[in-house]
């Protein structure tokens, strides 16, 4: 099946959780965030939050259009665009969005075997 939509809204996706988790590791340099932290961590990521808030049709159609190769060249930005110092930080990043891919694959198998029924 040919894609219909690409995969640059999902990279913006991406790049902005990555860089609120990049935040949040740097918050917690001292083990706990603090009001005045969360503040800034608030302030630094929601014009991308609200961004991306208002393109969730187009996040939701390159999501539901993924294609195998897509998948693989989303998984491989994550891991090579971005240098995350905490390795159980990015090692976290990566399996939730591999988590996020195989609940898509697990609907779109539910979805094929209801066609067949």
């Amino acid at each position: 099946m040919a894609e219909q939509f690409g995969i640059e809204t999902l990279k913006e996706a991406a790049k902005a959780v990555i860089k609120l988790g990049i935040k949040v590791e740097e918050a917690l340099e001292d083990g706990k965030i603090n009001f005045f932290e969360a503040l800034s961590i608030g302030i630094s990521t929601a014009p991308e939050a609200f961004a991306l808030a208002q393109k969730g049709g187009e996040l939701k159609q390159e999501f539901n259009d993924l294609s195998d190769e897509e998948r693989e060249e989303l998984i491989s930005y994550i891991v090579d665009e971005f240098d995350i110092e905490s390795d159980e930080l990015e090692g976290a990043i990566e399996a939730g969005f591999e988590l996020l891919v195989s609940i898509e694959k697990l609907i779109h198998k539910i979805s094929d075997l209801k066609k067949v029924e």
